[in-house]
């Protein structure tokens, strides 16, 4: 009669093994006569595992093992049984220590569950859907692997064992650590490479933002997970903190620093002590036109500032006697000081006279100087053409066309030579 399992008790079980599985059935032969042999995922059960109870029923011991499905049938004096199934239970976790670690990966880790199968078995573990580069099953219950790179918190460990899913934990990446600016200052138009470095920046393409004074940095080169680089924008001030956020979750900030404004030259370098003159000052650092800029001529506060920027400022000469210092402050830093030196008027009741004190008294304006000429009011053609309602007669010298100008009451007109 040829042998016929009809049940198997139980058929699931740990991957330790080790337990008594019982086959009953049909034809199993007449102990201890019959020849049995129990054959279990394709290797034989070795006979002294066997109990050959009787024709109906075989007993033998599990051995360790991992997966679903194993094939088991018997064979009884050379013939062969049905073949019935056998299932290692699935794998569990139950924790894992370390449950953090930096963004580069490598952190070893240990995992504890069961069913993880003998020493050895071939097993898969993935951070957040990426697989760990070494997985090493200790024994059923241990194994430990290497952390992959990658980004933020909670991010699911997977576990597949024999073609069996374990249920998920959590792992954490260290959030971002910013621990060096280079440089640490620069010029306030911007422009500058400043590299960024530290640790736990994520691998190049993880989900990264940059902040420079709160507002964000674009684009920015992702070089690795301790260094990043991005263009200065411009700005001012010794206040501007860079911060990283990476995958959710913030850095510490580092402070860059502008450098100080500084004057090179003021032009013209003199004027009329009632004030009103434009005053040009060249140099650089003066900041974009929204920095808040203060100009004084000595004590005088500057109240009226025509253009600014980076590198130049148009202001109203203030009044003022003698010789007086410029300074440039955009708080807290203040720039050098460059001397300006106003001039007197004298004024009589029927004449202005400047560089004498004896004008002419048939005209209402002398100027005496065997030295320097008289400099009319420069200015680009944009800037004439904002004079609000010039009266006639009004001249100027157009910087953009290099031409003297005058207002005929309805229109500018050029002087021209005959």
């Amino acid at each position: 009669m040829m042998p016929v399992i009809t049940n198997i008790s139980p058929n699931t079980g740990p991957t330790t093994g080790g337990y008594t599985i019982t086959l009953t059935g049909a034809g199993f032969g007449t102990p201890p006569a019959a020849n049995v042999v129990v054959i279990f995922g394709g290797f034989a059960i070795p006979a002294e595992d066997i109990n050959h109870v009787s024709d109906l029923s075989i007993e033998f011991i599990c051995p360790p093992g991992v997966g679903p499905n194993k094939t088991v049938y018997i064979l009884v004096d050379g013939q062969n049984s049905n073949i019935v199934l056998f299932s290692y239970g699935p794998p569990t976790i139950s924790g894992i220590s370390p449950n953090h670690g930096p963004t580069s990966g490598g952190t070893l880790v240990s995992m504890t569950g069961s069913n993880f199968g003998p020493p050895g078995t071939g097993a898969s573990v993935a951070v957040g859907g990426v697989s760990s580069p070494m997985v090493s099953v200790i024994d059923h219950d241990s194994l430990t692997f290497l952390s992959p790179p990658g980004a933020g918190t909670n991010r699911l460990v997977t576990l597949s064992i024999g073609g069996l899913t374990a249920n998920t934990t959590l792992f954490n990446y260290d959030p971002p650590v910013l621990t060096n600016l280079s440089p640490l200052f620069g010029p306030t138009e911007g422009g500058v490479l400043v590299t960024l470095s530290g640790l736990n920046f994520g691998p190049p393409g993880s989900n990264v933002q940059l902040t420079f004074n709160g507002n964000p940095v674009i684009p920015f080169t992702h070089i690795s997970h301790s260094q990043i680089s991005f263009t200065c924008p411009e700005g001012w001030g010794v206040s501007n903190p860079v911060e990283l956020t990476v995958a959710g979750q913030s850095s510490n900030s580092l402070n860059f620093a502008f450098l100080p404004p500084t004057i090179n030259s003021a032009l013209p370098s003199t004027g009329p002590e009632y004030g009103g003159s434009a005053i040009t000052l060249s140099g650089s650092n003066f900041g974009p036109p929204d920095a808040p800029v203060s100009i004084s001529v000595g004590a005088v506060a500057v109240s009226e500032i025509i253009s600014h920027s980076h590198n130049s400022l148009i202001f109203t000469l203030p009044p003022g006697t003698g010789t007086q210092f410029i300074n440039v402050e955009i708080s807290p830093l203040i720039s050098n000081s460059i001397p300006f030196t106003y001039f007197p008027i004298e004024v009589d009741s029927t004449a202005v006279g400047i560089g004498t004190t004896n004008p002419d008294p048939s005209a209402a304006l002398e100027i005496y100087s065997e030295q320097k000429g008289i400099l009319i009011p420069r200015m680009s053609t944009y800037q004439r053409n904002a004079i609000n309602a010039p009266p006639a007669g009004l001249l100027v010298y157009d910087s953009t066309e290099n031409a003297f100008y005058y207002y005929n009451g309805s229109e500018w007109k050029k002087l021209m030579a005959e």
